[in-house]
């Protein structure tokens, strides 16, 4: 089950910067069953377990257990098919139906959906491999990074009404909402980010229909 490596740069370089030197990450690295020459041209993908593995080592090693929190929120494109396909929908509806249907390309692992039901929207999700529950960490910076990434499209400060988990953080919570931006429940039935309905019709600038559909 692998995933595309332009994201494991990204999470190489926000530890090589918290740390100031790559001396980090390469042991990081290491402690994930990763070598330098897998991060390499020509690898395009690796392991998502691996992934797993580095972020939640990362963590440790900052001595921070909001790392990968902070680091999806640094999150402002991406470079995958999906990436595309949102940076040119009409707005943020568009955006969640297209990660419900074309996300497991990217993410085997994890499943997206949008569920609109009376005054609010969530975006779901949802264990298609259920021995990835157990990477909080991966969690964290996954829906922070989807957050992150509603901003990015719409131009938007967009502020959930909720985030939800399914694990326990213990007495760090109120980090985790001062990040978010807004009241983050740990130990939830589900993993979702709750949106006011009015946040779907937040438009997208770089909307092009023509682009959209050829992707």
């Amino acid at each position: 089950m692998d995933v595309d490596i332009g994201r494991l740069h990204f999470l190489i370089q926000a530890l090589d910067r918290h740390a100031e030197n790559s001396e980090l990450s390469q042991r990081v690295l290491k402690q994930a069953g990763l070598r330098q020459q897998d991060t390499a041209p020509p690898a395009a993908v690796y392991s998502a377990h691996k992934e797993a593995l580095f972020i939640r080592h990362a963590c440790d090693a900052v001595g921070d257990i909001t790392f990968a929190a902070r680091t999806g929120l640094e999150v402002t494109s991406a470079s995958t098919v999906t990436g595309y396909i949102s940076k040119y929908s009409r707005d943020l509806r568009q955006v969640m139906e297209n990660l419900s249907r074309f996300h497991g390309i990217i993410d085997p692992a994890i499943g997206l959906s949008l569920r609109v039901a009376g005054n609010f929207a969530a975006l779901e999700a949802d264990w298609k491999d259920a021995s990835f529950a157990r990477y909080h960490r991966r969690t964290e910076f996954l829906l922070f990074a989807a957050l992150a990434r509603m901003r990015n499209l719409t131009q938007v400060n967009v502020y959930p009404i909720e985030m939800r988990f399914q694990h326990k953080v213990g007495n760090h919570v109120k980090t985790y909402e001062k990040l978010a931006g807004c009241p983050v429940v740990f130990g939830a039935e589900k993993i979702e980010i709750i949106l006011p309905l009015s946040a779907l019709e937040l438009k997208v600038p770089t909307y092009d229909p023509k682009l959209r559909e050829h992707l």
